[in-house]
């Protein structure tokens, strides 16, 4: 996952993937978080508006994925993850 904000624009590219439930997808997303439309004041809405928004898309993107038919199914039976190291 790879998550930047510059001048009210707010990005995030990440790679999911949830091998019990084989699902894996790639998602980029570039945002304008900036309602006033005045660039380089330092007044962007990153907190109450991008990251949300981009919380929630990627929850409908998983969910859409967990029901979509796939025509050829990922293979994800090798891919393990040990998140305790990230704590």
């Amino acid at each position: 996952n790879k998550v930047g904000e510059a001048y009210g624009t707010l990005s995030d590219m990440a790679y999911i993937c949830d091998p019990e439930r084989g699902v894996e997808f790639m998602i980029c997303v570039t945002i304008l978080c900036n309602s006033n439309g005045i660039f380089n004041d330092n007044n962007y809405e990153y907190e109450t508006i991008g990251l949300p928004f981009l919380a929630k898309l990627g929850q409908q993107a998983f969910k859409w994925e967990l029901a979509r038919k796939q025509a050829v199914k990922p293979k994800l039976h090798n891919i393990t993850f040990d998140y305790r190291r990230w704590r």
